[in-house]
């Protein structure tokens, strides 16, 4: 009975807090919520990171699991893209749930090792009044609310306290070695990059072509159901056998009336409209390729303008501008166009623009390249090829001193750079340099 229940301790728990508040019942009343002092409501407030934490997780469902970003810009892409959401309290927390598994990587704080858990859920809350901000000897920067737990080292044990009663001085323990997580890839497989990541406007003047897979398709599915998935009104079909639209296919695959594995057995190939440059959906991930990433990452930009797609790099080393247009000849079979006393190396083809700026998310400037994630699993000697290119661009290497240091506008390639170099046990630091005068 409730008159049973009046004077019994309970604990008030809440999603990611650290210990329970003790409460007595002293009475019922007719409302679905919880009447108690301020307090104890202030007690069992949601601890939160700052949205720019960034976290390393693993997504199954990609091709490439491993990931690494910032935790806001993520949560607010789940929920976008339709995950199921519930208000979970009265200050307007939401929980924003999954719809496929995921599993992030944190430290185990008694193995000191690197671990993997499964993330149910996450917690969105209201934008709390104050932050703590952290920062560390090596210039690292953690957010976060000030009753939210902190790892630290004390007697070489790692422990936790909160926020607030972090002290200057306190030691914070450093990912020294991140090693490969998943088996590499020899390839990747430029129709699924296509599909997943280019917007939808673009992939109209892409063409697949396979007729003698494309028409037996339609004779077997009928070809009233294939024009229905395309949205095509005229029934003459010749011409698009043969080039067969990538937004098409695109649609099929999403009507499962075909599967991206038959397109790559039956050796599908993939191009620009009006362009007789044809591209094998598996690309091999090679020394050339990475390290045409690196070099871009240090020195290149891409841009797209009405008449053209081009992926570019300013480069005043003769060994590194020999060392691109070869790789450039190797990974696309394109010989790039020199320009500005041979200063400018410019691929002028939209496929490997969209490669750059969508598939590898490679960025378009200084101020937003980053990493490709596709990068994170592949084994050492690929992401050396990546690293050394970076720094034949943009580095330097300090033998006094035993160092490499890196350079860059933009502290999210740093952090991408950092993460690559623990795969070597290779701590990173950050300095902010005066700036430099133009070139």
């Amino acid at each position: 009975k409730e008159e049973d229940l009046v004077g019994q301790l309970v604990i008030g728990l809440a999603p990611h807090i650290s210990a329970g508040l003790v409460g007595r019942i002293i009475g019922f009343s007719e409302t679905q919520g919880l009447f108690t002092h301020p307090m104890y409501h202030a007690g069992l407030r949601r601890d939160c990171v700052h949205p720019s934490t960034r976290f390393i997780y693993i997504n199954p469902s990609q091709e490439f699991h491993l990931q690494a970003e910032e935790i806001g810009p993520f949560v607010e892409r789940l929920i976008s893209q339709g995950a199921r959401t519930k208000v979970i309290d009265a200050v307007g927390t939401i929980k924003v749930e999954l719809g496929a598994p995921l599993f992030a990587y944190g430290v185990d704080p008694h193995t000191k090792k690197l671990k993997k858990k499964a993330i149910r859920y996450f917690i969105k809350g209201p934008n709390p009044e104050t932050w703590i901000k952290i920062t560390t000897a090596t210039n690292r920067k953690y957010m976060m609310t000030p009753t939210h737990d902190f790892l630290y080292i004390s007697e070489g044990q790692f422990c936790f306290k909160k926020a607030k009663d972090i002290l200057v001085g306190d030691k914070v323990p450093l990912l020294q070695n991140f090693p490969q997580i998943q088996p590499g890839k020899q390839y990747f497989n430029i129709l699924s990059l296509l599909v997943e990541n280019v917007p939808d406007a673009f992939l109209s003047n892409l063409i697949i072509e396979l007729p003698s897979f494309i028409r037996p398709t339609v004779q077997k599915i009928g070809r009233s159901r294939i024009l229905d998935i395309i949205s095509k009104k005229s029934r003459n079909l010749n011409n698009w056998y043969k080039q067969t639209p990538l937004s098409d296919i695109k649609k099929l695959l999403f009507a499962k009336v075909i599967v991206m594995e038959d397109l790559i057995k039956n050796k599908a190939t993939v191009r620009v409209k009006f362009s007789d440059r044809r591209y094998n959906l598996p690309l091999p991930i090679t020394n050339n390729l990475v390290s045409l990433l690196g070099y871009y990452a240090a020195e290149g930009y891409c841009r797209k303008t009405k008449w053209v797609s081009q992926v570019s790099f300013r480069v005043g080393n003769a060994d590194i501008r020999e060392a691109i247009v070869n790789s450039s000849k190797e990974v696309f079979g394109i010989v790039p166009s020199l320009g500005e006393e041979g200063t400018k190396i410019t691929i002028g083809d939209q496929l490997v623009y969209l490669l750059f700026r969508y598939c590898f998310k490679a960025g378009s400037n200084a101020y937003d390249k980053r990493v490709p994630s596709l990068l994170y699993s592949l084994p050492d000697h690929l992401i050396a090829a990546y690293l050394s290119a970076f720094i034949d661009g943009d580095g330097s290497v300090v033998p006094q001193r035993n160092s490499i240091v890196l350079y860059s506008v933009n502290r999210s390639l740093l952090d991408d750079l950092a993460l690559l170099l623990a795969r070597f046990g290779v701590v990173t630091r950050y300095h902010t340099t005066l700036p430099r005068f133009p070139g």
